[in-house]
């Protein structure tokens, strides 16, 4: 972390001042508040934003995630079959439909999260997802591989990638 200032048992560190071991957040200082919700002027780095999104989804916290890291015109494209051209999705209110309908659809017994694994402006995140299909009482786990694209301290692209065995 680059330091802005020093002085005599006092340190800043991007948003952190640091005095005698006390820890406080500096509005304004130009990085993201995760308890606030808000973007602030400075974008965060591709790790900094992968290791927020993962943290979430860990917790189970996935439409928390995507309000947080997502652009609004985030693209969403996922090669459902080899056999029908993919799904392209544009905007949060698309990929928010797509997400509620996998979820009344489905009963999430355990979701794994592997990741995230950055390399310059796309990090990559594997899921293994235990579901039921709840029209047909099928129990199966869905694997996948997530690759984000980051711009501007956001999530501006995802490509899903499922497993042939989940298939």
């Amino acid at each position: 972390m680059a330091i802005g200032r020093l002085a005599i048992g006092k340190a800043r560190i991007r948003n952190l001042e640091i005095d005698n071991l006390t820890v406080r957040n500096i509005p304004g200082e130009g990085s993201f508040d995760h308890d606030a919700g808000g973007r602030s002027d400075v974008a965060m780095t591709t790790a900094d934003v992968a290791q927020g999104y993962v943290s979430l989804c860990r917790r189970g916290e996935f439409d928390e995630a995507m309000a947080r890291f997502f652009s609004a015109d985030h693209v969403r494209f996922e090669p459902l079959d080899v056999r029908e051209p993919p799904i392209e999705m544009h905007g949060m209110e698309g990929i928010r439909q797509g997400s509620r309908e996998f979820a009344e659809q489905h009963e999430i017994h355990d979701v794994e999260v592997d990741g995230p694994f950055v390399g310059g402006m796309r990090f990559a995140v594997g899921f293994s997802i235990d579901a039921t299909f709840t029209p047909t009482g099928r129990r199966a786990t869905i694997r996948k591989l997530d690759v984000y694209t980051v711009q501007g301290g956001a999530i501006v692209r995802s490509e899903v990638y499922y497993s042939a065995s989940a298939r």
